[in-house]
């Protein structure tokens, strides 16, 4: 379960436009000024799947504020994080003691809680509009770390280690996370750029159009980093009379090659398995006078053999 979940990581877009004609398509122009600031909420829903059997939910909700800080170059954006609710059920799984299983959910929550408050600084490239670098990387890295002694704390004390194991533990992290830290902090860009990236994608207004994509896997920390995946990106557009611009994207994956991956990651997947099918659809409304995005939803579903995967993401953009 372990190997599949890892599929679901939300994925992010890197676009190579094969054959276009520059004339007919535009991409969503971004007038973002010092002083905007947006409060953003968002709601994750997954959801796993065995025989038909629920195995694992996750439900989160939180906040976060962004602000506009300079223009010069770019933009310097703060991304400052409200309160989270977070839910998790685990059931089903072989070997899972209900004790695992509540030290599991007391992790999440005290990470969770650890990281509320927490701010970062992104630089947006205003010709692209993707997050290219985090300007206080040594915050970020540091509340990272703390994040992984919280866990080792709460790991510690149900296994009722001394505290000069926990210690040695946590200089550990210390080590492990200077030597991961350009991976870090490339994951976190990704993240960002998980709702950005549609600045980036070129489309026909009120109409459609195909791009031969490549897909990268968020985690840069992950098995599937340096993966690239051959795809196809939908883009669907519709300009309303409000001056907003409703655009839809679908990803179709090439399976063959997807499956390739996974196999090569994976030796003991049986060859004979059917091959994993990956549904993803992403749906956004900007504001046209200012490129401010309205709301934001994702719809992710991924299955194989007997177990399905769903991920839902509802984002909403209020101005303040």
């Amino acid at each position: 379960m372990m190997k599949l979940s890892i599929l679901f990581l939300l994925l992010t877009v890197a676009i190579n436009v094969m054959g276009q004609n520059e004339s007919e398509t535009v991409q969503m122009v971004i007038d973002w000024q010092i002083g905007d600031k947006r409060l953003v909420e968002t709601k994750t829903s997954s959801k796993f799947k065995v025989n038909d059997s629920l195995i694992t939910s996750f439900d989160v909700s939180g906040s976060y504020i962004i602000e506009v800080l300079d223009t010069t170059d770019g933009y310097l954006l703060s991304y400052k994080q409200g309160e989270t609710d977070f839910s998790m059920l685990l059931e089903g799984i072989p070997g899972l003691a209900d004790s695992s299983s509540n030290m599991i959910k007391q992790i999440f929550t005290s990470i969770i809680e650890h990281m509320s408050g927490a701010e970062l600084l992104v630089f947006v490239d205003r010709n692209s509009g993707l997050a290219t670098d985090i300007r206080n990387r040594e915050e970020v890295l540091k509340s990272v770390k703390d994040a992984c002694f919280v866990t080792i704390q709460e790991i510690g004390k149900s296994k009722k280690n001394s505290e000069e194991v926990i210690e040695e533990l946590n200089s550990k992290i210390d080590g492990m996370v200077a030597g991961m830290s350009h991976k870090i902090i490339l994951t976190v860009i990704n993240e960002v750029n998980l709702i950005l990236q549609m600045y980036a994608v070129e489309f026909v207004v009120n109409s459609t159009i195909t791009h031969d994509v490549l897909v990268y896997d968020v985690n840069a920390l992950g098995p599937y980093a340096d993966a690239e995946i051959p795809a196809q990106l939908n883009v669907q557009s519709r300009e309303n009379n409000d001056f907003t611009m409703h655009i839809t994207a679908e990803t179709f994956y090439d399976q063959e090659a997807l499956n390739k991956i996974l196999r090569e990651e994976n030796p003991d997947i049986d060859e004979n398995a059917d091959l994993i099918n990956i549904e993803e659809k992403e749906v956004y409304k900007f504001d046209l006078e200012t490129g401010w995005i309205i709301n934001y939803s994702q719809y992710m579903r991924f299955e194989m053999d007997s177990t399905i995967g769903e991920s839902t993401i509802t984002t909403v953009f209020t101005k303040i």
